[in-house]
């Protein structure tokens, strides 16, 4: 099947007349116009009017103009909505904002070593020429470099051994990264199932009667930090542009679309970029520095995604984009339980789309409902609850190069964030949204309107996020 999408809003051929839709241009007038237009006063860089074709502005005696401007509303700003009433807040006085984190439980796990070299004593020596001879005691297994830090002496542990199941035993010595095993029950301690089986900690077995030796575990958090950044935007309006009287108030009109032009920055900025400072030399040779601060999407993006084939021979699989949606969910919910049960899903058309194609009766969507006053479609899972929120912001601006549907047939995108848990949005002190109108010079007849924020995104515990992405494969 194939769909052409055609017109001249896409590029393509058109039955519109060849005449612009522009009354003042002279071949579509068909009547006469009486008008005080005077060009100098709005040229392009007064910032008014696009062209000096835009006559009828004035003293018109013969023309119905009406006083309303229409307004094409491409979207609504669902990122910077969910990021103003959901997100957590902090201000601060400096740049750069730091904090600590860690996880609550110390690691337990280490895989073994690739390429060990294989010995009698060597557990996961597994390899073609594996030489492992079976004991109760004495016999070692390597886990990767610096990961026998994990363990201590006395701890019960256990490994996949050869033949299925697992095999229990408890550490008698550590070296490095090379850690002495006993059978627990005196039995031999059976060959690991291959070089990088995972060694898991399960706790400790300690003497009950006499004093035990201190076996001290700890471990010590990451420091991560992000920036504020500066983001404005300017209008200059001439005096007069300021004080004629005209049918329709563009000055005021103007002001709205720096405001909206303001929110559009705010949502590019909640989803893209990296975090980064450049130095910016001033007119008057001195150093300023501009900040960056990371996207939400490129952080999660790097840290957790998931990628999936949703087509088949480039058509709709709705029994592969379930699955995808399935192992998802499993992933994210059943691989720990420690976040919230309840998650934000932020789709794209695209993805949105799919979703109504590969559920029509609508079994899984158990309720409409509303998060932050936008719409969302709940869909609940015995491991958790996702409410998908269609954003078409991530088809205006792609996560993916060519994904947007702009470009072509697009890609599905979707970015699970709990917003409440994991984003935190930071104001400089005094930097919050503000406008202002200012001369750039005393005697200046120019005026300028400036709306800016400094603000910053700080993003923890994104092992609760994590990203779904279609990728078309060459095989089906």
């Amino acid at each position: 099947m194939s769909t052409t999408f055609n017109g001249s809003r896409f590029g393509g051929s058109t039955t519109s007349p060849t005449t612009s839709n522009n009354p003042n241009l002279a071949a579509n007038q068909p009547f006469t116009v009486q008008t005080s237009y005077i060009a100098e006063l709005y040229k392009a860089n007064v910032g008014l009017i696009a062209n000096n074709l835009e006559a009828g502005y004035g003293a018109i005696a013969m023309r119905d103009v009406a006083n309303e401007i229409v307004l094409y509303k491409p979207f609504n700003f669902v990122i910077d909505t969910l990021n103003q009433l959901m997100s957590k807040y902090r201000t601060t006085n400096k740049i750069a904002v730091e904090w600590y984190a860690e996880d609550m439980l110390h690691p337990g796990e280490a895989a073994g070593l690739a390429g060990v070299t294989s010995a009698a004593a060597t557990i996961n020596g597994t390899g073609a020429n594996g030489s492992y001879t079976p004991g109760a005691t004495g016999k070692t297994f390597t886990v990767a470099a610096g990961l026998g830090t994990y363990f201590r002496k006395d701890d019960k542990v256990r490994y996949a051994k050869d033949g299925g199941g697992w095999q229990y035993a408890v550490i008698t010595d550590i070296s490095t990264d090379t850690i002495t095993l006993a059978s627990l029950d005196a039995g031999n301690l059976v060959k690991a199932v291959s070089e990088t089986t995972k060694l898991e900690l399960l706790g400790s077995i300690r003497n009950i009667e006499r004093n035990i030796e201190i076996r001290s575990r700890g471990s010590v958090g990451e420091m991560d930090y992000t920036y504020v950044e500066n983001f404005s935007h300017e209008r200059t309006f001439s005096r007069l542009a300021q004080t004629v009287e005209m049918y329709v108030d563009i000055y005021t009109r103007n002001q709205e679309k720096l405001f909206n032009q303001f929110r559009l920055n705010r949502a590019s900025n909640a989803y893209y970029g990296i975090r980064g400072k450049r130095a910016v030399t001033l007119p008057s040779g001195e150093t300023d520095y501009a900040y960056a601060s990371p996207g939400i999407w490129d952080l999660v993006y790097n840290y957790s995604r998931q990628e999936g084939d949703f087509t088949t021979a480039g058509v709709f699989d709705a029994n592969k984009f379930k699955s995808n949606i399935n192992r998802f969910v499993e992933f994210n919910f059943g691989a720990e339980s420690g976040g919230p049960e309840n998650r934000q899903v932020l789709t794209n058309a695209k993805f949105a789309s799919y979703l109504s194609q590969a559920y029509e009766d609508k079994q899984r969507f158990y309720s409409q409902e509303y998060v932050a006053g936008i719409r969302c479609n709940r869909f609940e899972n015995n491991l958790g609850v996702l409410d998908f929120l269609m954003d078409p912001f991530l088809e205006y601006r792609s996560p993916m190069p060519s994904g947007s549907l702009k470009d072509g047939a697009g890609l599905a995108v979707a970015l699970m964030v709990p917003m409440a848990e994991c984003v935190t949005r930071v104001q400089f002190e005094g930097g919050g949204p503000r406008t202002e109108e200012f001369k750039v010079n005393g005697g200046d007849r120019d005026m300028t309107m400036r709306v800016e924020a400094i603000e910053g995104i700080q993003m923890a515990n994104l092992e609760y996020c994590s990203a779904l992405v279609e990728v078309n494969t060459t095989t089906d």
